[in-house]
């Protein structure tokens, strides 16, 4: 997984094991620790189906809002070794998660409807702004 900031977006491009085969129950899912507790705040998310309609559940209310100005994406390509592999891409704006200093965030690739998860990155993710 690799990400970037910058100005106050946050781009997270991450490489899954194999490929995911797209279908409307598959989700790609990234959990944002927002206060370094080690437990999810906010989810940003999208349906490999729809990546445009992306979606972000607010953990504390349990709301769930559209953000904007985001960019969702995912592609399956072969990596450097040639295995076939899927890679996922996002940009989210720091505002729609109340522009934290310091979080955490962990990437997953989950079938919604078995409740399984296809891949889980092992650690959070530190994300800090200077």
């Amino acid at each position: 997984m690799n990400y970037t900031l910058k100005g106050n977006d946050l781009y997270i491009i991450v490489q899954n094991l194999y490929p995911i085969v797209p279908k409307d129950n598959i989700v790609f899912d990234i959990l944002i620790d927002a206060d370094m507790n080690w437990s999810p705040d906010y989810e940003f998310a999208f349906l490999m189906t729809s990546p445009a309609a992306n979606w972000i559940y607010r953990d504390g209310p349990k709301t769930m809002f559209i953000p904007t100005n985001t960019l969702s994406s995912w592609n399956n390509e072969k990596d450097e070794k040639g295995n076939a592999v899927s890679f996922f891409e996002m940009k989210l704006p720091l505002t729609e998660i109340g522009s934290p200093k310091k979080f955490q965030i962990l990437p997953i690739v989950r079938d919604l409807n078995a409740g399984v998860n296809f891949d889980e990155w092992v650690n959070w993710i530190r994300v800090e702004i200077k």
